[in-house]
């Protein structure tokens, strides 16, 4: 058997906060994207389907690809780079 090590990606980001609805949805432009003041959720349809970004979820760009991830998950996984100064 051979082993492998994941390799290092950039990702950009941003946490919905409940808040901030239309800022993660320019992000997320071009992708089609809706917002659920009913639910507090952002809805993303894209090829695989339909995702959901609830309260303090981060979501992920990367590789043309879009992915949900908790906070707790969030911040066992990434770290801020750059002058974004971004804290988690």
């Amino acid at each position: 058997m051979t082993r492998f090590i994941k390799r290092p990606v950039t990702i950009n980001a941003i946490q919905f906060t409940g808040d901030n609805a239309d800022t993660v949805i320019s992000f997320l432009n071009p992708i089609d994207v809706d917002y659920s003041s009913e639910e507090g959720t952002i809805v993303i349809f894209d090829d695989v389907g339909v995702k959901r970004a609830y309260k303090n979820d981060w979501i992920i760009k990367s590789a043309g690809n879009v992915d949900i991830v908790n906070q707790e998950v969030f911040i066992t996984l990434y770290a801020p780079i750059g002058e974004g100064n971004a804290t988690i």
